[in-house]
């Protein structure tokens, strides 16, 4: 199944290419969000009325440093779409394949799919990865696209390499709490 998305099925050459592209240009922004900090600039941030949200939750929005999760979205679990034709799909990358019909009951359509996983610490090759409860796997529909399998996502290596780095970023922007 193919869907429609921003991603695109990738070769293997191809998504090592793409992926040492993406950790080259995160580091490249890491970097600049670091010097800033270090310079008592407020880059990258801002406030909110709720808390405060550093720019690397915009850049990396799926993942989590500050609570373990089991999963990148709510799909198969407290997300579906149902479209104006009264059609059902998983998600929004998913508009172009529907389930069904909303007559024929959401819930049902939806947990009718095997390769929805409820938690990625039980697969392979995330089961004993230092940060899966900071990616959760990431998305399944991305990762069933680009290898017609569930299991880690295509990007996984730009993850490892990204999230110490974020960590590290997160502590800075707490120790610099003098200029938020």
């Amino acid at each position: 199944m193919k869907f429609a998305s921003h991603q695109k099925a990738f070769n293997s050459e191809e998504l090592k290419r793409y992926n040492e592209e993406a950790i080259k240009q995160l580091n490249a922004c890491f970097d600049l969000l670091e010097a800033g900090l270090w310079a008592g600039n407020r880059i990258g941030c801002r406030e909110t009325s709720a808390k405060r949200l550093s720019g690397l939750n915009y850049l990396l929005e799926s993942m989590v440093l500050h609570w373990p999760k089991t999963q990148v979205c709510g799909l198969g679990k407290s997300l579906f779409i149902i479209d104006t034709q009264g059609r059902v799909c998983l998600c929004p990358l998913t508009l172009s394949h529907p389930l069904g019909m909303v007559e024929q009951g959401p819930l049902d359509l939806v947990k009718s799919q095997p390769f929805i996983i409820k938690d990625f610490s039980q697969v392979a090759g995330c089961a004993d990865c230092l940060f899966r409860y900071n990616c959760a796997g990431a998305c399944q529909l991305t990762t069933l696209q680009t290898f017609g399998r569930i299991g880690p996502s295509p990007y996984c290596e730009v993850y490892k390499e990204i999230i110490p780095r974020w960590i590290s970023l997160e502590g800075l922007f707490s120790a610099r709490s003098d200029i938020f």
